[in-house]
């Protein structure tokens, strides 16, 4: 009993790829030019990282510092408290507004600073982008 049907072996896919190359070449330059027209009109979105560990209150005191014994175990790393001051010390408008005239982020975002609520405009806009967690 012979079978017309369609096999499926590794000789009948090359030649299909043969017979189908100038459209399936076509096809991938095509998707290539757009790919690099959409990559090269994208505006460019650049995200840093930063981590870092509070240190505990115990570390800087006076009688750790000039301690002329030997010391006893302190943990270096704070606790809820020094964690907590920290996020509420990285959350404020002073420190926000620093960052934002120190780096001339109102500049960058393209914010006229002689419009009125200019200031507004550069928080705001940067408060989207700065996450403290």
């Amino acid at each position: 009993m012979e079978h017309n049907g369609f096999r499926f072996d590794l000789f009948d896919v090359i030649k299909t790829g043969l017979k189908w190359k100038k459209y399936i070449l076509g096809f991938a330059i095509i998707v290539a030019i757009i790919t690099a027209i959409v990559f090269f009109l994208k505006k460019n979105v650049y995200k840093a990282y930063g981590s870092f560990f509070p240190s505990s209150a115990v570390m800087s005191g006076r009688i750790n510092l000039f301690r002329e014994t030997e010391q006893e175990w302190i943990d270096m790393i704070g606790g809820e408290n020094e964690v907590d001051r920290t996020f509420v010390f990285a959350n404020s408008a002073n420190v926000i507004s620093y960052l934002i005239d120190k780096y001339d982020m109102a500049q960058h975002y393209q914010i006229d600073t002689n419009a009125p609520k200019a200031a507004q405009k550069a928080y705001k806009r940067f408060t989207k982008n700065y996450i403290v967690s």
